[in-house]
């Protein structure tokens, strides 16, 4: 083992006695965690729990094909062991997708409760699609499988369109100094950084499309901001049970080729993105509205403290 992999095996340990040693101290009924060697406390502290599945990669591991920080598909890691436990002693598992629920189903034999991710309520605005030039948003961590140097490069191959970039740079430094350097130089490039919850509506309100360019998630949060703004979605591999093509709110497009290609025509098509951005808006309308997701999670917490 080498010296850097001891150095976070320890520094796990430690925030694992101070995570347990919190958990006995607050004595809730019920806990609700995202698994992973962390997920493991709430069973030595015998507690019921609730695992909320996040990424498809940590019930699917054939998503996970190179060397990703954060991720790994081998049997022995630790945060893959403390899933694989999370998963088999929850009281409950809710997934974010229907995706998720069958593969838990197939790799896990677990039945997962499908809760899917809120969003508050917003009142209706007229939309619209003309902004010159017109702004394509972007909006994560600058983490690895996020993959945020392929919107710089988009920018770069796409001149006469403004790119803004949103996230924070804790997910690797690295990443951070790489999209630093090589957009130094693009004037149609912007690095907003961290912009609070609360204040980030108002660029997805300015922007034209949302591009989400990572190797793969659950269902991203950015995707909802983006429709319940009318805004229409251009992912390079990210699909949660096929919604962009299902219900026309956007496009899937598979490699970087197709991504900047479906960026290009879609930018020249008002009518088309105004239909996705529509249909967007209706979709998180009817399938994610909060008071229906927070109704669903009261349920089933008092479903497990009545047992």
């Amino acid at each position: 083992m080498s010296e850097t992999n001891d150095f976070s095996f320890l520094k796990k340990l430690i925030d694992a006695f101070k995570l347990l040693s919190l958990i006995m101290k607050v004595d809730s009924e019920i806990y609700i965690h995202n698994g992973g060697f962390i997920g493991t406390l709430t069973l030595l502290a015998r507690k019921k729990n609730i695992l909320m599945m996040a990424s498809d990669a940590f019930i699917n591991k054939a998503l996970i094909n190179k060397k990703i920080r954060g991720f790994s598909s081998s049997k022995l890691d630790l945060d893959n062991i403390g899933m694989f436990l999370s998963i088999k002693m929850a009281d409950s598992v809710t997934v974010q997708n229907k995706t998720q629920k069958n593969l838990l189903e197939q790799n896990f034999q677990v039945e997962g409760k499908l809760i899917r991710n809120p969003i508050p309520h917003k009142n209706r605005f007229k939309k619209t699609y003309k902004q010159n030039p017109p702004i394509v948003l972007w909006v994560g961590s600058l983490a690895e499988v996020k993959q945020p140097q392929l919107f710089v490069e988009l920018a770069r191959d796409i001149p006469d369109v403004k790119f803004q970039m949103i996230g924070g740079k804790s997910g690797s430094p690295e990443l951070y100094q790489e999209i630093m350097y090589s957009s130094h130089n693009l004037d149609n490039f912007e690095y907003l950084g961290v912009i609070p919850y609360e204040k980030i509506d108002q660029y997805f309100c300015k922007a034209t499309i949302l591009v989400n360019t990572s190797l793969f998630e659950g269902f991203p949060n950015s995707f909802l901001q983006a429709w319940i703004n009318y805004l229409p979605v251009v992912s390079l591999n990210v699909n949660p049970d096929n919604i962009l093509s299902t219900y026309s709110m956007g496009l899937h497009s598979k490699n970087f080729r197709h991504l900047k290609d479906d960026v290009k025509n879609l930018l020249c098509n008002s009518e088309l993105m105004m239909e996705m951005g529509l249909n967007g808006r209706m979709y998180v309308e009817e399938h994610h509205d909060i008071k229906f997701i927070v109704s669903d999670y009261v349920n089933l917490i008092y479903s497990l403290t009545e047992h």
